[in-house]
């Protein structure tokens, strides 16, 4: 990258950044984070490694994507590995931790979520509060509109098809499709 074009990126982070400081003492914290998910592609990494996040090189993302940190800029519960990809319009509850290991893709509509809470109605007398991590592992692909639900692992090397809801562990190099997720085949690696 030519001299140039590094000074002009980091001007324009040190404006973004101040932008966003003066957002989140004018506005508060909602509209921070509803700004940080409408950031460029390529800046959204940076400012959520300035917020916490462990983002890995080479992880790519397509704005927006929308967090989820009840009400704060803390994005600590975020970490991506090397070589990641998130598709647009994919929905990140930070509230719990949500760990996606190397290489792996979220497409396009993904949520992982990681609590329930169904608040003041009589529901929360059967459903309390609950608060759980969400684990992808090596070489996994979620396709588009797949929901990961709290508590789940995603072992290396699966496959979540399309419009999955993910309620529970699938275990590595896995085909898994359907509402919910159920595991239809064992993938083999080529050469295997």
């Amino acid at each position: 990258m030519s001299l140039v074009c590094r000074v002009i990126g980091g001007v324009y982070r040190r404006l973004v950044v101040a932008d966003l400081r003066a957002r989140r003492a004018c506005f508060g914290m909602n509209h921070l984070t509803d700004r940080i998910s409408y950031c460029d592609a390529w800046l959204l990494p940076q400012v959520l490694r300035m917020f916490g996040a462990q983002i890995g090189d080479g992880t790519v993302f397509q704005s927006p994507v929308f967090l989820n940190a009840a009400g704060r800029v803390d994005y600590s519960n975020l970490r991506i590995g090397n070589d990641c990809h998130v598709g647009k319009n994919v929905l990140l509850d930070l509230r719990g931790v949500i760990n996606i290991d190397d290489r792996v893709t979220i497409s396009m509509g993904t949520s992982i979520i990681t609590h329930l809470d169904v608040g003041r109605s009589r529901l929360s007398q059967l459903f309390g509060p609950r608060l759980e991590q969400v684990r992808i592992e090596d070489d996994c692909y979620l396709g588009a509109n797949v929901c990961v639900l709290p508590d789940v692992h995603i072992g290396k090397c699966c496959l979540i098809g399309a419009g999955a809801v993910v309620t529970k562990d699938i275990p590595e190099r896995s085909l898994a499709v359907g509402m919910p997720a159920r595991v239809v085949r064992k993938l083999e690696a080529s050469g295997e």
